[in-house]
């Protein structure tokens, strides 16, 4: 196949262009070497660090 003159494909009176089909790879959605296997250092911060003060 040409890339100027694709295969035609005639359905219904009308032309069509065949493209090539082209396969995708895709990696796995969660590798488990993407995670993180240390200790949780941040785990022991508190949440509510910061005061909120609501103002007029």
């Amino acid at each position: 196949m040409e890339v100027l003159r694709p295969q035609l494909i005639r359905i219904d009176g009308r032309n069509y262009r065949k493209n090539p089909v082209q396969e995708q790879t895709y990696q796995h959605e969660e590798d488990e070497e993407d995670f993180y296997r240390g200790s949780m250092e941040c785990a022991d911060e508190p949440c509510d660090a910061y005061e909120v003060e609501q103002t007029p």
